[in-house]
This record gives C-alpha cells, sequence and structure tokens, in this order.
C-alpha cells in the first residue's frame, strides 16, 4: 500500500472512485509480509473511498500472504471472477 501514500497515486485513485462507472476491489491477505492488516483497514484514502459514487470494495483473504500461493491464491482468483 505504499503506493497509496503519494499525492499522485491517491488523486488518480480518487478521480477513478469518483466516477460513477467505477468498480474498485482492493483484496489484501491477513499475512503480507510488507503491509500488515491495520495498513489496508485503517488508510484514510479506504474511508473517504467508501463515501463516493463508484463501486469500493475491500476483501481480506484469512492465511494469505503477499505472494497469494497455493489456496490463497485459489481464493484470490474466486473473489476476482465475483
Amino acid at each position: 500500500m505504499t503506493v497509496f501514500r503519494g499525492g499522485t497515486y491517491t488523486d488518480h485513485l480518487n478521480k477513478l472512485i469518483n466516477d460513477p462507472r467505477s468498480n474498485v476491489l482492493v483484496v489484501h491477505g491477513d499475512r503480507d509480509e510488507f503491509t500488515g492488516v491495520g495498513a489496508y483497514e485503517g488508510y484514510r484514502w479506504a474511508a473517504e473511498l467508501r463515501k463516493n459514487e463508484g463501486e469500493f470494495r475491500v476483501e481480506l483473504v484469512q492465511g494469505a500472504t503477499h505472494f497469494w500461493a497455493s489456496r490463497s491464491g485459489q481464493r484470490l482468483n474466486e473473489i476476482i471472477k465475483g
């Protein structure tokens, strides 16, 4: 999530989510080696994006690491496919 700390990325994400046609999905694991669960849940941008017009969804996959190996990778595909 470090990419979202920069203003440029935040601005682009805000433009995307403010488009009523947008469909943004953030999927993360609870065992990510680089970013803890709290970072995804607690980011101010996530709370702000939820207020906007476009669809914004956050999914947590239990046991998933940063690299989406094995069952967590299968679960990621299921979430994306809907």
